[in-house]
């Protein structure tokens, strides 16, 4: 199994390197009981940089755990 340019040996061991980190499993736990806007998931993760969300969503955006969508004005969600 090849995934972000790594050949892994199973996929739990692609699992256990895409959720690496304290901070991607925290934001899956809270966008997993509902969809979120960014500043949602900001104000339920005060201890969160903003830095540190944006960068830990484009990853989980990369590999596919998250998808973005836009909301029906254009602005986002």
């Amino acid at each position: 199994m090849t995934q972000r340019g790594r050949l892994y040996g199973c996929p739990v061991e692609f699992a256990l390197d895409a959720l690496g980190g304290k901070w991607k499993t925290v934001i899956l736990a809270r966008i997993k009981e509902q969809p979120m806007r960014y500043s949602d998931l900001r104000r339920l993760i005060p201890s969160l940089s903003d830095k540190m969300l944006t960068q830990r969503l484009a990853e989980l955006v990369e590999i596919g755990f998250v998808t973005l969508q836009t909301s029906p004005d254009g602005k986002g969600r």
